[in-house]
């Protein structure tokens, strides 16, 4: 986004202060005839010369049959850029597709699903995982108890006798 000239970086700054929207719309089909509307949120801070954009934004996308039914941007608070009449703001993000009205990702839209996603795993494997690791914990325990506790508490009651 070229902030071309004054008047251009007076109505970012309005945006920023919540007193204007930035109003887009997307084809809801291939055909066109039909419109999603949504709002894209512009968070940053004004200066009496610049402002600071937040131009990382994640924008999620609805799909039901093949047709966008819900769209919407929001801003992530990671990364600044500095914006002033005459620069360039580089808005980017990334999009994910879901299934209708749910956050069921849709096959191929390159993100893991809320459910089951990269990082889980189902309740059989994290109670076999915590076994496991009570199982692991308390043989370590034994061993040491039997190795080197045991033999010390016996030398050190048949001393005091």
């Amino acid at each position: 986004m070229e902030i071309k000239d004054q008047k251009f970086y007076e109505h970012l700054v309005k945006i920023i202060k919540m007193e204007k929207t930035w109003q887009c719309r997307i084809p809801m089909n291939k055909r066109k005839d039909f419109y999603v509307p949504f709002t894209i949120p512009v968070w940053g801070v004004v200066e009496p010369d610049h402002v600071h954009i937040d131009n990382h934004l994640n924008y999620v996308l609805h799909v039901d049959k093949g047709n966008i039914v819900a769209a919407t941007a929001y801003p992530v608070h990671d990364r600044f850029q500095f914006g002033k009449p005459g620069s360039l703001i580089s808005m980017h993000g990334p999009v994910r597709f879901f299934n209708q009205g749910s956050y069921q990702a849709l096959a191929g839209s390159g993100v893991a699903s809320v459910t089951g996603g990269e990082g889980s795993c189902s309740p059989t494997v994290a109670i076999a995982l915590c076994s496991l690791t009570s199982a692991m914990t308390l043989f370590g325990a034994a061993l040491i108890y039997q190795r080197r506790l045991k033999p010390r508490l016996i030398k050190k009651c048949l001393k005091d006798k």
